[in-house]
């Protein structure tokens, strides 16, 4: 009895001892839950290749399907397939994986490697270490399907033609078939693509001739065929034999689509608007059988005013050689008059402030077909004791202004008046009320003149001369033909950056073209000049000598005052 009363004891004490035991291990586990640690310095060391255990690089004479980069720490792929660079571009889709800190890459069974050409593969930023996201450091690699690994490289810096602007994700490629054909149905034989300061470096390159282009490739497939997609091209091929360490500027353009009407809207009786898929550069309008109308284009649209009857016609839209036909009988809705013709700005119970050499300018909703004179006045000042001499004219550029011309910029007050019936409108109908506002001039001694002389212009181009403000807003353009220098003024400037723009207008239709690789023509050039130190009460003369690397300013000053009225 006593033995077995020993033998209940011992087994009650050793399932106190294993409770006890499982208690302690349940605490200490509670406490060694996994967190991050407090203090300490961060881990910022990148992750790096073992080239023991990975496959040689820089190898010859390859004809493996895969390889492996064995990493000196746990790792992980972050979107590899899009983040990894591979030059010359494969057909088909590699397989990339991982298994613990080992890389796998494998090349599609269906993957020929292209004879002769050193292959470059750049991992970017797809391998990080698994705890704080270190890119590994430097996980390229290179081999040749030839005997030798090709080392030489060529930079490139991709610019937008219009504004300068560096561009970013920008493929540059490089072919050595240098067939026209090449860029729109064939793989490259390297490419790159460009960093945030349009920068890319090809690396890796065998010695040859080689066509070179810049694309943003939309649809992800190397070549040149759809109308969304930018490029630039050179005119001829590039013989590289040794390293391109100054960028090759190139400058980007999206191709200029056909013109063509996408929609037509009746406004109302005796107006028509016309929507283009872009601002047309050769438009013209004519009626079948010949009636008057006017119209007024802005960029991308145009208003036809006509007056309405009982006869059918037609009005016949030629927009660079595309044809539109709009049958006004058919489209015209008798309930739909035109708008009562009126003044749009209003009469307000304080000055308006207006500028020296500037008109005022009256915007009315209609076309202006004349005015009475005797009926529009400007006085000295508020007692209309003191009639001033103005010039009155429709604006040549909009028909729906009216210009107001007096010599302002002596800081006085001007009174304009126009009275009832003054204006009439393109339909014959009149103001019927009176418009009476006081206006305040600045003074001209406060503002700047601006003389620009553009010296070896090429006298067998033309020119288009803009003048814009710190928001690259148009506010004066002149156009200059046949030509080797061009002198342009601007008066009454207020004192503020400003910017010069030349385009070098090589087909001569007025406005600038982008590059047509179809017919191998390339965009033109344009020039962005900036005017910042411009001086109340002075005029600044500037000389800008046109090359077609970049402006070569020279500087000159002329301390002459404005000549002011007293």
């Amino acid at each position: 009895m006593y033995s077995n009363f020993k033998i209940v004891l011992y087994k009650i004490i050793l399932h106190i001892k294993f409770i006890w035991v499982l208690l302690g291990c349940l605490l200490l586990s509670s406490c060694a839950q996994v967190g991050n640690l407090q203090g300490g310095k961060k881990d910022e060391t990148p992750p790096k290749i073992d080239s023991l255990i990975s496959t040689p690089n820089n190898r010859t004479n390859v004809n493996s399907a895969s390889f492996q980069l064995a990493f000196n720490e746990w790792i992980k792929l972050d979107d590899p397939i899009n983040k990894t660079t591979i030059s010359p571009p494969l057909k088909y889709r590699p397989k990339i994986d991982l298994k613990g800190r080992t890389v796998k890459f494998s090349f599609d069974e269906k993957e020929i490697l292209k004879k002769d050409v050193t292959y470059h593969i750049n991992f970017g930023e797809s391998i990080k270490d698994l705890t704080e996201g270190n890119v590994a450091e430097k996980p390229d690699f290179i081999f040749a399907t030839g005997p030798k690994i090709d080392t030489i490289s060529a930079q490139f810096r991709v610019v937008d033609a219009v504004t300068g602007g560096f561009l970013e994700k920008i493929k540059v490629e490089m072919y050595d078939n240098l067939e026209d054909s090449a860029f729109t149905k064939e793989l490259p034989l390297y490419f790159a693509y460009t960093d945030k300061n349009g920068l890319c470096t090809i690396k890796n390159i065998r010695e040859g001739k080689y066509h070179i282009f810049a694309l943003d490739d939309k649809n992800q497939n190397y070549q040149f065929d759809l109308p969304t997609e930018s490029i630039a091209f050179f005119d001829s091929a590039f013989q590289v034999q040794k390293n391109i360490e100054k960028p090759i500027f190139i400058k980007l353009t999206k191709e200029r689509p056909k013109t063509k009407v996408i929609n037509r809207t009746f406004v109302h009786d005796g107006l028509i608007k016309i929507n283009f898929n872009q601002e047309p550069t050769n438009l013209t309008i004519q009626s079948i059988p010949q009636k008057q109308f006017y119209t007024f284009s802005k960029k991308d649209s145009t208003l036809i005013y006509y007056k309405p009857d009982n006869e059918a016609w037609k009005i016949v839209i030629n927009a660079e050689n595309q044809l539109d036909t709009i049958d006004i009988k058919r489209i015209e809705k008798k309930n739909l008059p035109a708008p009562k013709f009126q003044l749009l700005e209003k009469s307000l119970p304080f000055p308006t402030t207006i500028q020296p050499y500037e008109p005022i300018k009256l915007t009315f909703n209609l076309p202006i077909a004349s005015f009475n004179r005797d009926s529009i006045v400007l006085y000295a000042d508020t007692t209309k004791s003191v009639k001033l001499p103005i010039e009155i004219k429709i604006d040549s550029l909009n028909a729906n202004h009216l210009n107001i011309q007096y010599d302002f910029g002596d800081s006085k007050l001007y009174l304009l008046q126009v009275a009832p019936n003054a204006v009439k409108s393109y339909y014959g109908t009149t103001n019927d009320s009176m418009f009476i506002q006081k206006y305040n001039s600045l003074d001209k001694k406060t503002f700047s003149d601006l003389i620009v002389f553009i010296d070896s212009l090429n006298p067998n181009y033309n020119y288009i001369v803009q003048f814009l403000n710190s928001n690259k807003d148009i506010l004066n353009q002149t156009y200059h033909e046949n030509t080797s220098k061009a002198i342009n003024s601007y008066h009454g400037l207020k004192i503020e950056p400003y910017f010069i723009k030349i385009i070098e207008d090589v087909n001569k239709n007025g406005i600038w073209d982008p590059a047509n690789y179809k017919d191998k023509t390339q965009s033109e050039y344009i020039f962005l000049k900036n005017i910042e130190d411009l001086k109340a009460n002075f005029v600044i003369d500037k000389k800008i000598q046109f090359f077609k690397q970049d402006f070569v300013e020279e500087k000159v000053e002329v301390g002459k005052r404005l000549n002011i009225k007293n």
